[in-house]
C-alpha cells in the first residue's frame, strides 16, 4: 500500500502540470488561470489517491465524507462570499475551490497518517506495473472529464463573458451537490459487489442501485425546485433570478449522470474501465460540438442544454456497452 501511494503521488505531480499546459496550449485555459489550474489538478488528484486507499481498505465512512464534503463546502463558501461581498466570477470560483481542496487534503492526509505506515515498501516492481496500468486509465478519464468541464466554461466565457460564466459555475455546483446522492449510492454498490464473483449477481445489485440513484435524485430535484425563488435571489444575488429555468434545461443531464455514475462504478468493478473512457470522450465531443452552436444561439440556456446532451450521450453509450457485455 505504501508503494502504491508513493507512486500515484509521483504520477500526480507528473501528469497534472502536463495536462494543464496542454489545455493552456489549446486555449482552453487562459494564461492568468494556468497556475491555479495546475495547483487544483494536483490537489484534486492527491485527494482522489487517498480516497481510493480508504475505499480499498473498506473505510467507507471516510471515503463518503471526503467525496461529499467538497461540493458542499464549495457551495457554502460561494454563498458566504456572495453574501459578504455581493460579487462573483470564475476567478473567485477557482480561488474558493483551491481553499476547499486544501482543507480536504489536510484532513485526508491526517486520517491517512493515523491509519497507515510507510515503514516498509515491498514488491516495488509489481506495484509500479499495476499502478501504471490502472493509474493510466484513471488519469486519462480524469483528463477527459477536466477537458469536458473546461471546454464548456471556455465556450461560455468566449460568447457570454465572465459574469455569466460565474452564474453557470454556480448552477454546475448545484448540480454537483445533487449528484452527491448518486455518488454515495455508487460507493454502496462497490462495497456490496466486492464480495461477489458471479456477474449475474453483480448486475442484479447494479440494477437496484440504478433505481435507487434515479429515484433519490428525482426526490432531491423536487426539493431544490420547491425552494422559493426569492431565497435563491436573496442568497446568490439578482443574477440568479432565473436559476430554476437554468436548472430545468440541465435536468436531463442531471438525471443522466445520476445513472451513469453507477455504470462508471460497475465498469470499474468488472475491470472494463476503458468503457468509461469512451463514454467520457463521447461527452467531450458532444459538448464541443453542441456547446458552440447552442451557446452562441441561445446563451446560457443553450449551454445548459449542451451540458444535458453531453451527459445523455455518455449514458446512451453506457447502455449500449452494457448490452454488449456478456
Amino acid at each position: 500500500m505504501s508503494s502504491l501511494v508513493i507512486l500515484t503521488t509521483l504520477w500526480c505531480f507528473l501528469v497534472a502540470p502536463i495536462v494543464s499546459f496542454i489545455m493552456f496550449w489549446l486555449g482552453i485555459i487562459p494564461q492568468d488561470q494556468l497556475y491555479e489550474t495546475i495547483i487544483a489538478a494536483v490537489l484534486f488528484t492527491l485527494i482522489q489517491n487517498v480516497m481510493e486507499v480508504f475505499l480499498v481498505n473498506k473505510l467507507y465512512e471516510k471515503y463518503n465524507f471526503l467525496r461529499i464534503s467538497q461540493p458542499i463546502l464549495h457551495l457554502l463558501f460561494i454563498f458566504l462570499f456572495i453574501k459578504l461581498f455581493n460579487s462573483f466570477n470564475e476567478v473567485i470560483y477557482i480561488d474558493l475551490l483551491l481553499g476547499v481542496l486544501i482543507i480536504i487534503l489536510f484532513l485526508s492526509v491526517w486520517w491517512f497518517i493515523k491509519l497507515f505506515s510507510f515503514k516498509s515498501i515491498r514488491n516495488f516492481e509489481d506495484t509500479f506495473n499495476n499502478s501504471f496500468k490502472i493509474g493510466s486509465i484513471n488519469q486519462l478519464n480524469n483528463l477527459v472529464l477536466l477537458f469536458n468541464s473546461r471546454t464548456n466554461y471556455f465556450i461560455i466565457n468566449k460568447f457570454l463573458g465572465l459574469s455569466l460564466l460565474g452564474v453557470f459555475s454556480v448552477i454546475t455546483l448545484i448540480a454537483e451537490s445533487i449528484w452527491i446522492f448518486s455518488k454515495s449510492v455508487a460507493t454502496i454498490f462497490f462495497s456490496e459487489v466486492i464480495k461477489y464473483d458471479n456477474h449475474g449477481d453483480i448486475k442484479k445489485i447494479r440494477n437496484k442501485m440504478l433505481t435507487l440513484s434515479f429515484l433519490g435524485t428525482i426526490l432531491i430535484i423536487i426539493i431544490v425546485f420547491c425552494v422559493p425563488n426569492f431565497l435563491y435571489v436573496k442568497v446568490l444575488g439578482k443574477d440568479f433570478i432565473q436559476i430554476k429555468m437554468f436548472l430545468l434545461y440541465f435536468l436531463p443531464g442531471i438525471l443522466a449522470k445520476s445513472l451513469n455514475t453507477i455504470y462508471m462504478e460497475y465498469f470499474g468493478v468488472i475491470n472494463k474501465r476503458h468503457l468509461n473512457t469512451i463514454s467520457f470522450l463521447i461527452g467531450l465531443l458532444t459538448i464541443a460540438l453542441f456547446g458552440i452552436i447552442l451557446t452562441y444561439k441561445f446563451g446560457i440556456m443553450g449551454a445548459a442544454i449542451a451540458g444535458s446532451i453531453s451527459q445523455v450521450s455518455s449514458l446512451l453509450f453506457s447502455f449500449y456497452a452494457d448490452k454488449k457485455i456478456i
